[in-house]
């Protein structure tokens, strides 16, 4: 996917990038979610659809640094979903209106849709989505400020989200397992030690791969 244009002079490598970003996700992800009522009454699909909120309102610090490292080379700005939200639609025809209301041209400068990926058509394998059968629409979104930034529209089919909940529960608990704990160095955690993700820590209390006593015992 394409990046985004860096927020400052530093490398976008950097630590400090990611923060900037988060910071901008942050302030973006009020308006995403004020979008994504307006599609679905602008859709005329209020009665089928409903927004499904984050409980956080930006992606993860861990989750972001593991992501760049594996699929895009340390680069944060390719970081397109710091900021997103969710649309579930009981029937395909309702997501597919609220899908045109978003890419309209006139959604522009607010709105501008750079990227869609159709995750929901028979040909894409499922596999590398963690079993997910959407639709995502990545855009640019004014914040104000002279300010924007890509962010992320998932649209679902009910029917299949509710299907496929059990996977994505078991894709988020296999990557945390079967990844190392990632770790910011103390000179970069303002002294601190850096501590491992939430879900290893979850997995070391139920007895999970990462739990000293289970390795002590093998």
């Amino acid at each position: 996917p394409a990046a985004a244009p860096l927020p400052s002079a530093l490398p976008c490598t950097e630590q400090a990038t990611l923060m900037m970003l988060l910071n901008l996700a942050i302030h973006a992800s009020t308006e995403l979610n004020q979008l994504a009522d307006e599609a679905i009454l602008g859709a005329d699909c209020a009665a089928g659809c409903e927004v499904l909120r984050s409980p956080k309102p930006v992606k993860g610090v861990h989750r972001c640094m593991q992501k760049v490292q594996e699929e895009y080379e340390g680069d944060y700005t390719r970081l397109l979903d710091l900021a997103r939200v969710t649309i579930i639609c009981d029937t395909i025809l309702e997501l597919l209106k609220v899908l045109e209301w978003l890419i309209r041209g006139d959604r522009a400068p607010r709105f501008a849709v750079c990227r869609t990926k159709d995750r929901l058509s028979r040909s894409w394998d499922a596999e590398l989505s963690g079993g997910n059968r959407d639709v995502m629409v990545n855009g640019w979104l004014s914040i104000g400020g002279h300010r924007r930034l890509i962010v992320e529209v998932q649209l679902h089919v009910r029917p299949l989200f509710e299907y496929v909940a059990p996977l994505r529960i078991f894709a988020t608990q296999t990557r945390c397992m079967t990844q190392p704990a990632l770790r910011v160095p103390c000179s970069q955690a303002q002294g601190r030690p850096a501590r491992p993700l939430r879900g290893c820590a979850r997995a070391r209390r139920h007895g999970g791969p990462h739990d000293p006593a289970r390795r002590r015992a093998e």
